[in-house]
């Protein structure tokens, strides 16, 4: 199979950070970092792997890595705020990016909470 163009990939970033209501540059950021696993339409992947309900199905192409890692993001930075996290903490406005905070904590993994 032939693999995405870098657009392609990009459109697929821009779909779904904008669907969750992240940036779309920690989508990117995880493909070059993890660049596994290796997917069934030949690309690789953003590092997400089949945990509770998930079926191994829906995360084996590099559109599903995409929206599970653009959802495991919401539901990471969700459950930063239900803990009390600061603002500061998530997003570091001088900056113009993600708080340090926030980036050791999605680089330490993330396991959504059942529901």
């Amino acid at each position: 199979m032939e693999t995405l163009t870098p657009d392609q990939r990009n459109n697929y970033y821009l779909i779904e950070a904008g669907r969750v209501g992240i940036h779309k540059p920690i989508l990117a950021a995880l493909y070059a970092v993890h660049g596994q696993p290796a997917l069934a339409d030949g690309e690789k992947g953003l590092g997400i792997a089949p945990i509770h309900r998930v079926d191994i199905d829906e995360v084996n192409t590099f559109p599903g890595q995409v929206q599970f890692a653009a959802n495991t993001l919401r539901s990471l930075t969700n459950a930063l705020i239900e803990q009390g996290w600061p603002t500061a903490d998530i997003w570091d406005t001088s900056a113009g990016r993600y708080a340090d905070r926030l980036l050791d904590a999605i680089a330490s993994g993330f396991t959504p909470r059942r529901y």
